[in-house]
């Protein structure tokens, strides 16, 4: 029994190291396209009307934000989850922080991505 709790253990850790890394190339590659998008080619003046004119008028924009939004959010809390472990050796401890990182990290993308489409669709 032991063995099959510590196999799904390092499956689960396997995943989270590898989304990581996964997480890390996405963000480096939207970031890219976000500032040459937004800052060096043909950058709009930044103000919220501007911003979000650009966003309405085309998908590509707001679906580059939405990617930024989720790999940052995934990266960065996992990342958090990753120095937690490091310093709390209990499972439960580790249970309570990678349940309340869950929470925390779903809430603050689905806030991210509803202000964003608010400024997509107008409102």
């Amino acid at each position: 029994m032991r063995q099959n709790i510590e196999l799904k253990t390092s499956r689960r850790s396997f995943w989270l190291w590898f989304l990581q890394r996964v997480s890390s190339v996405g963000l480096i590659i939207v970031l890219l396209v976000h500032m040459l998008a937004w800052h060096y080619i043909n950058p709009p003046e930044l103000t919220h009307v501007e911003v979000s004119k650009r966003l309405g008028e085309s998908i590509f924009f707001a679906t580059v934000e939405a990617l930024l939004i989720g790999f940052v959010m995934f990266h960065a809390l996992n990342g958090v989850r990753n120095v937690v472990y490091d310093y709390f050796p209990k499972p439960g401890t580790r249970k309570i922080v990678s349940i309340l990182l869950l929470v925390v990290g779903i809430a603050l993308f689905v806030w991210g991505t509803f202000v964003l489409f608010r400024l997509v669709f107008g409102g």
